[in-house]
């Protein structure tokens, strides 16, 4: 069974402020009492995690402030927010999306501190994404990929999405050669560390001639906005002309930037957000999480 939000009467529009312009999309609130009961109640192991994750996006949310960046809410994130007004009640982690000028300020301006760090290539050469993560030092996550056993951080966190003006094949091949040349760092089998290495080195190589790649297209006319080159969203695109000036919605009872059409935004990428899934094939699942504390 497939349910779809009505057009219109399922949802409240809401400017709370427009002085802040904060902007909220809520599903009939009988319909999320319903959904927070049944998947994330409160006390509930998957709740609990994702109030964790509100306080490091809360301190995300401080950091870009004080730095002067960029950011909004994206992904199932976004639909949380627009759908629920927080979390999707089945969901575990957040996305937020950044312009690569902001995510390079942020790499190159952030200072590791005792609790959180920006995990990239550039700090892990076995981090073969594009885009980083802000990752939580007080936690250790049970991340059930092979190639996660080699990373060098392991907290929690929250995926940056780096956005870029992309020329859609070129950044299909850089994700090609890193999807391959990663192979020994994602088979089960056991490999000689030689061939890690190799790989390693390989993808490190690739990167380098990423902002090459970048600067040859930088200037042509067949390029899209999405995910920066390499990723493995290359094939989603966004639309720009509905993301800025960014406003504000309420996620979990707090003020977070997203796009300033925020329907339009999700609409050009998930044309079917508005719908909740068949609920009897959903399979909420946690990864097994240890909190050390201070």
């Amino acid at each position: 069974m497939e349910w779809r939000l009505p057009k219109l009467s399922g949802f409240q529009f809401n400017i709370i402020n427009p002085q802040v312009n904060i902007i909220n999309l809520m599903i009939d609130s009988k319909l999320q009492e319903e959904l927070r009961a049944r998947f994330n109640p409160d006390g509930s192991e998957l709740r609990t995690y994702q109030l964790y994750l509100l306080d490091m996006l809360k301190d995300f949310d401080q950091i870009c402030k004080n730095l002067g960046l960029k950011y909004w809410l994206s992904s199932g994130t976004l639909i949380g927010a627009a759908r629920h007004g927080g979390f999707i009640p089945w969901d575990d982690d957040i996305d937020v999306e950044m312009l690569k000028e902001d995510y390079e300020k942020l790499l190159a301006t952030f200072k590791e501190t005792d609790k959180y760090i920006i995990q990239s290539h550039k700090n892990d050469p076995y981090y073969f994404h594009v885009f980083g993560k802000f990752r939580d030092k007080k936690s250790i996550l049970d991340e059930n990929q092979i190639c996660q056993k080699h990373y060098k951080f392991h907290g929690a966190f929250i995926d940056l999405l780096t956005m870029n003006f992309t020329n859609k094949k070129a950044s299909k091949l850089v994700f090609e050669a890193i999807n391959i040349l990663s192979i020994p760092l994602k088979t089960s089998k056991r490999i000689p560390r030689w061939l890690i290495y190799i790989s390693k080195v390989s993808i490190g190589l690739v990167f380098k001639f990423i902002p090459i790649i970048e600067k040859f297209y930088r200037h042509k006319n067949n390029l899209i906005f999405g995910h920066d080159y390499g990723s493995y969203f290359h094939y989603t695109k966004r639309d720009f002309s509905k993301l800025f000036p960014l406003r504000t919605a309420t996620f979990e009872g707090y003020s977070f930037p997203v796009p300033n059409d925020i329907e339009g935004y999700l609409s050009a990428t998930y044309p079917d957000w508005e719908k909740l899934p068949d609920f009897a094939h959903l399979q909420p699942h946690l990864q097994g999480i240890q909190y050390i504390g201070s």
